[in-house]
């Protein structure tokens, strides 16, 4: 092969002793990315070449191979392997055989005639705030968040891709290399596309947005410099999503346009920020519509149920969970069911029953409601026939006092048990006991009494 050459590699091309060249994925202007078999495992890999033109690629390169080779989460591309030869280089990761959100959203339009569903990118957009911000808790910035870059995995769970314009922040020393000051229109901020501008943790918060933008509606958002240009002129900005697509819900919007405020400092301040007002709507949706929603366990991607605090699968504690008396039930339900070698795992089940309450409090039977309204109901209809108004008058009260006890009950279990029926009974036997009492109160004043 001729080394100043820059053409990509034919197939069945062999590299490093072990990969072997399937096809050209992409072609780009630092080089060139393939699917290619790996010997050693029997496995197909995504093989990213770069050229090494000058320093600052080289540098930028072993940036994004040391960012994957050192970050393990399910939403970012693991890396694999990173090696030199014939005077370029090359970082293996996972191939993800799946759709780009691009993809996904050109065969929703072309099949279903609509853009993917709100829930449906809902989910994945708090999945790549999610991987986004796992990049920031390394300092480091992705600078190239699109629909092109985030892969679906068969399970639809979403992959961030190529770190190519990615740059370390929080070092006074750390400048953006030349060869990472390309952006994608539409989805870079004003302050990104500046020649001298400065990214920050807003600016990957903004391209959430605008993937978010894209998703929601199918249509790439306005660039920003067209939107600065529009803002000084004052005409009308961008559109809403909904305004694309009626559908969208007015919360929705919101954030989407909170995330893309053309300000960095009226954005979400962390792509963390955005996921919880993401899932905040989608909690919401989830209590109204009484379905259970599903999370996937980070270590083997077992689904769990959304208010389980470990996997059922493997005990890996879980995220998106709360510590209330429920959960830790149905953690330690699902940490019983574990194999009997996960001896730490199982060792938490004793610690957790600890919290549980000994003697948990029983909710009362229909029989102590349904007793209570037949003395009320008794009482009401003797007292109806009493000639001494004092009697009366105490058959009233009594079945004043049950009826209302019986409601209490109702109302303390929040309805449980009980059903409408039976609450409307003990209403009206409520009711007519006030009624008799005051009958028979007034005969009394009128001195009919023995």
């Amino acid at each position: 092969m001729n080394d100043s050459s820059m053409d990509p590699l034919p197939e069945n091309f062999e590299l490093n002793n072990r990969y072997i060249i399937i096809k050209l994925i992409n072609q780009g202007g630092f080089g060139n990315i393939y699917k290619a078999q790996d010997k050693k495992f029997n496995q197909m890999v995504a093989l990213k070449e770069a050229y090494f033109n000058d320093e600052d690629t080289r540098k930028q390169f072993f940036l994004e191979a040391d960012v994957l080779l050192n970050i393990n989460s399910p939403y970012v591309v693991r890396a694999i392997d990173k090696f030199e030869e014939n005077k370029r280089f090359y970082l293996v990761m996972e191939f993800i055989d799946g759709p780009s959100i691009e993809d996904l959203q050109i065969d929703y339009f072309h099949n279903k005639k609509t853009p993917i569903p709100e829930d449906k990118a809902l989910k994945i957009i708090s999945s790549v705030c999610q991987a986004v911000q796992i990049l920031h808790d390394q300092n480091i910035l992705h600078r190239d968040i699109k629909p092109a870059n985030i892969k679906l995995r068969a399970n639809g769970e979403p992959v961030l891709l190529d770190l190519g314009l990615a740059k370390l922040y929080h070092d006074p020393e750390s400048k953006t290399l030349r060869a990472a000051q390309a952006y994608t229109p539409g989805y870079a901020p004003l302050e990104q596309c500046a020649k001298d501008g400065k990214s920050s943790e807003t600016t990957d918060v903004y391209a959430i947005g605008a993937t978010m933008y894209y998703t929601l509606t199918g249509r790439q958002p306005l660039e920003s410099i067209e939107r600065a240009e529009l803002m000084s002129a004052h005409q009308k900005e961008m559109l809403r999503p909904s305004q694309h697509w009626p559908k969208i819900s007015k919360d929705v919007d919101d954030i989407v346009l909170k995330a893309m405020q053309m300000n960095a400092s009226n954005r979400y301040k962390s792509p963390a920020d955005m996921k919880r007002s993401i899932d905040t709507v989608m909690e919401r949706r989830q209590k109204r519509s009484g379905k259970t929603l599903t999370q996937t366990c980070p270590n083997c991607r077992m689904e769990n149920p959304s208010d389980g605090l470990y996997c059922s699968k493997c005990g890996t504690m879980l995220s998106n969970n709360t510590q209330s008396t429920a959960d830790t039930k149905s953690a330690i339900t699902a940490i019983q069911t574990l194999p009997a070698e996960n001896t730490n795992v199982q060792a938490a089940s004793v610690n957790l029953m600890k919290e549980l309450p000994s003697e948990p409090e029983k909710a009362p039977k229909r029989k102590v409601v349904r007793r209570m309204s037949g003395f009320a109901s008794l009482a009401l209809f003797l007292g109806s026939f009493s000639l001494i108004p004092v009697i009366g008058m105490f058959l009233g009260f009594f079945g004043i006092v049950t009826a209302g006890f019986a409601i209490a009950k109702i109302i303390g279990s929040r309805g449980a048990r009980y059903g409408v029926g039976r609450a409307i009974t003990a209403i009206i036997l409520s009711i007519l006991g006030i009624g008799e009492t005051i009958f028979w109160i007034s005969q009394l004043f009128q001195g009919k009494y023995f």
